[in-house]
């Protein structure tokens, strides 16, 4: 109860909100407002006109990131398939095994881990005693070891169709930050909380075209009030618990965001419905792998 009592006495918002209440009063009271009101509004509204321009970057990537899949340009699906940064699960595998696909490259480029090197599946490719035991073990591509595909070393191509997915999220006790992702085309600008994006690209010698795109976005707003006095600690479980990726002192900011936000599941497995042609014969699917 004594913690309460201090959280709900010290914590930023609330003691800010005291603080600023207090000085609005001195201010007036003072004849300060009548002095100098022009000054006080001018330096007020030029401090949030300044934030917004930072901002406005921001704000405009969240209005135009759809809530569905845009198709630019459906194309057929090619015969070697370069997947960025995500499994090759049911929709890929069946079509791996149905021959439709002739081969998959799994590139990793994970942020957080060691990245695994890239790693080349072949369709028929299947040896039922099982992988030989080396040090080729990408965690994305369980599901395909346990069917009897072997992972082989591979060459990243420079051209071709590629499935480019990026997963970034900050926890509740971190700032927001940029992304930086190796593939990813239309990224985000400046500091992000959330983005889950996947891009269906063909590279080739004259540049990249983006055939397809769907994504989740998140990130700081406009400042809500002004600055705050002190910095918090964020526990999960402490009142007023703040989303993630806020400044933590300094600025308070509401937040942006926008994309498919019911996009749940496998993240690429719209990309073989709704980015790819109808194949001439139609692909049984299969479930995952024993």
């Amino acid at each position: 109860m004594t913690y309460l009592a201090l959280v709900l006495v010290f914590h930023p918002v609330p003691l800010t909100i005291v603080v600023f209440a207090l000085v609005a009063w001195l201010v007036v009271a003072k004849g300060y407002w009548k002095k100098y009101k022009r000054v006080i509004i001018i330096g007020a509204v030029a401090l949030y006109a300044v934030d917004t321009a930072f901002a406005l970057p921001r704000i405009i990537y969240a209005w135009r990131s759809p809530d569905h899949a845009v198709v630019h340009r459906q194309v057929p699906l090619p015969a070697t398939l370069v997947v960025v940064n995500a499994e090759c699960r049911e929709a890929c595998y069946a079509r791996l095994a149905s021959g439709a696909l002739t081969e998959v490259i799994l590139i990793d480029t994970d942020r957080w881990q060691v990245a695994s090197p890239p790693t080349r599946y072949r369709a028929g490719a299947v040896r039922r005693d099982g992988c030989p035991d080396n040090r080729l073990r990408p965690y994305r591509e369980s599901e395909l070891r346990r069917a009897g595909y072997c992972p082989e070393p591979a060459e990243i191509p420079s051209e071709g169709i590629f499935v480019v997915s990026e997963f970034f999220f900050v926890q509740a006790g971190q700032r927001a930050e940029p992304v930086k992702s190796t593939y990813l085309v239309d990224q985000p600008p400046g500091k992000t909380i959330l983005l889950r994006s996947v891009e269906v690209q063909r590279r080739t010698s004259g540049g990249i075209e983006v055939l397809a795109t769907r994504r989740q976005y998140q990130a700081p707003g406009l400042t809500g009030l002004p600055p705050l006095i002190g910095c918090w600690f964020r526990p999960e479980t402490i009142i007023w618990t703040l989303p993630p990726g806020d400044t933590g002192c300094g600025l308070w900011r509401w937040f942006t965001g926008g994309g498919d936000w019911r996009w749940q599941g496998d993240n690429i497995a719209w990309v073989f419905s709704d980015a790819f042609a109808a194949p001439d014969r139609p692909i049984t699917p299969l479930a995952p792998p024993q």
